[in-house]
């Protein structure tokens, strides 16, 4: 045989046919398939480690202010009705020194709310991902506010950070605010009335959740607020992280 029909020969023995490259690119195909929702997960675990490394600084900052302003709490000043804000009153100017002043502590990277780049109203901007428990900040009910560290019998159980929802849910504005109010969602479905202002399930059907004893954990809602009964005025909580006189 000459030599440029050996050529030839191998030339044709190295070309793929057209079924070799079909079967190729099916299998090419069902890799992207199975390995795509795994690395998107793996990319959301690594939000949600950088968002639970911001709660932890902030409670870390929380802490720190504490030592500072005898055993008080910072309080909050970005407002979810028709009030002006209080730049002075807002945790997120009160703990700038002790965060450092980064911007991307007080944001999470999960968090794609609309209001960091065009305002909720006026020129109102989203300006953190978190927001304080209301229970340490204002009187509820009858009850003065929880604003001392040693008001707080079970720091362990008891909640300061969430992770503030992203979308104005029926208008009340808490995209832009610093605090949420958890002593209103006993009055119906809690689920639904803390979506309004809480981001439930931001990192695979959980939310970052940081303690007043400076741990930071991923739960899901009901482990944080789930109620056995409706009917009675209070009414009787499985869970409750939120009211430090029944945190546990």
């Amino acid at each position: 045989m000459s030599c440029a029909c050996v050529r030839r020969a191998i030339a044709r023995r190295r070309a793929f046919t057209l079924i070799e490259l079909l079967v190729v690119i099916a299998i090419v195909a069902v890799l992207m398939a199975i390995l795509l929702p795994a690395l998107k997960q793996a990319r959301e675990r690594g939000r949600a480690s950088v968002c639970l490394s911001n709660m932890r600084t902030l409670m870390t900052a929380v802490l720190l202010y504490t030592d500072e302003h005898c055993d008080t709490f910072p309080t909050a000043g970005l407002y979810h009705g028709g009030q002006s804000d209080d730049e002075e009153r807002t945790w997120v100017r009160q703990l700038a020194e002790e965060y450092g002043r980064q911007a991307d502590i007080v944001r999470c990277p999960s968090d794609d709310s609309p209001y960091w780049a065009q305002p909720l109203t006026g020129d109102r901007f989203r300006r953190t991902s978190f927001a304080s428990n209301s229970y340490m900040v204002y009187p509820i009910g009858e009850r003065e506010p929880f604003d001392h560290v040693a008001l707080i019998r079970r720091p362990a159980t008891t909640v300061f950070w969430v992770e503030l929802v992203e979308e104005d849910v029926e208008g009340l504005g808490f995209p832009a605010a610093d605090h949420v109010h958890p002593e209103t969602w006993w009055f119906g479905d809690s689920r639904r009335l803390a979506g309004r202002e809480l981001e439930l399930e931001r990192h695979q059907n959980k939310a970052n959740y940081a303690l007043l004893d400076g741990h930071v954990e991923p739960l899901v809602f009901e482990r944080t607020y789930s109620i056995v009964s409706g009917s009675g005025l209070p009414p009787e909580f499985f869970q409750n992280k939120y009211d430090p006189d029944i945190a546990r």
